[in-house]
This record gives structure tokens, C-alpha cells and sequence, in this order.
């Protein structure tokens, strides 16, 4: 199966490598280039045990692929993951806006 990431946080991250494992192609994209160049290179902005050698496993495998740009992901994918943070306003509601960002 062909899946789409989008947010590369904590979440995203994390099941993005470990859906590539599993088998599946993988393609995440993150607003954030710097973020985005570090990811290709085998490197993660943050601590979770053996993820690096997961990442590192597949993307040599081809697996997992990081992007900055909805033009570059693959546009047979099947399944899409939103990833991005929706901390709560003041009434408890879900703040979008960093979905939208996402998407526009």
C-alpha cells in the first residue's frame, strides 16, 4: 500500500517508519525543509529508542521518502495520515489551523 504522512512531528514520524517496516511505501511531507534534509539523511529531531535504525533500514530500502512539496509524493497513494499538531483554543475546541497550513 502507498501511504501519505503529512506532519513529520513526534506521530508522524514515528508511524510513517514504522508503517515503512511493515512493508508499505511511504512518502511524508512536512512544511519544514530544514526538518525535511535532516530526515533524508538518516537523522531524527528526536529521541525514540531505535527509531534511527528503523528510518535508516528503510530508506536505503526505498521505503520511506521525505518531501517539502505536495508535487513531489507519489499521486497513486491510497491511504493519507494528518499529522499535524491541533492544540485546543480556549473553549476547548480543536485549533485547525495548523492543518489548513498543511493543505494550502
Amino acid at each position: 500500500m502507498h501511504i501519505t504522512i503529512i506532519g513529520v512531528g513526534y506521530v508522524g514520524l514515528v508511524s510513517g517508519t514504522m508503517l515503512s517496516e511493515q512493508g508499505h511505501k511511504v512518502d511524508c511531507i512536512d512544511i519544514n525543509t530544514e526538518k525535511i534534509e535532516l530526515l533524508k539523511s538518516g537523522k531524527i529531531p528526536l529521541y525514540e529508542p531505535e527509531l534511527a535504525d528503523y528510518l535508516e533500514n528503510n530508506i536505503k530500502s526505498q521505503r520511506i521518502r521525505f518531501f517539502d512539496s505536495y508535487f513531489q509524493i507519489n499521486p497513486n497513494t491510497e491511504v493519507v495520515f494528518i499529522t499535524v499538531d491541533t492544540p485546543s483554543d480556549s473553549l476547548g475546541n480543536a485549533n485547525l489551523k495548523n492543518v489548513y497550513k498543511q493543505l494550502c
